[in-house]
């Protein structure tokens, strides 16, 4: 089979198109009782995504531990995943409640420095086991 030029170039810019966006980080910064998340694309492309208001924290726990074996139980939730996925591991799970009587769950990957403000600010709230 013949392929005309015209569907070339067209499937060289799909391909570059799905591989253009292949490096997503994700950016934490907690100021002022807030943690700003922010998506970075290709270490170029900066985009705000959310502001989670600490004051309104339940607790924060690493993934897949026993406080978040419950995360079914809430009918009412949004669930967040802003970590990074090749190592879940290394994930932590916040809980929130919000104005609207819905619980907040927030999956994220800080760093030992965040992790470290966090259990300062936040000692009863931060479980590691």
């Amino acid at each position: 089979l013949a392929s005309s030029a015209a569907s070339d170039v067209y499937k060289r810019q799909i391909i570059y198109f799905v591989f253009r966006n292949t490096s997503v980080e994700f950016e934490y910064d907690y100021f002022g009782g807030e943690l700003t998340v922010d998506k970075i694309l290709n270490r170029a492309k900066r985009k705000r995504l959310r502001i989670f208001d600490f004051a309104k924290l339940d607790y924060i726990a690493k993934y897949g531990s026993e406080r978040m074996t419950r995360l079914e139980e809430h009918g009412n939730s949004v669930y967040y995943n802003y970590s990074a996925h090749d190592i879940r591991e290394d994930s932590y799970v916040a809980v929130f409640h919000n104005d609207e009587k819905a619980t907040v769950f927030l999956e994220f990957s800080p760093n030992e420095e965040l992790l470290a403000v966090l259990k300062k600010y936040y000692p009863r709230k931060v479980y590691e086991d």
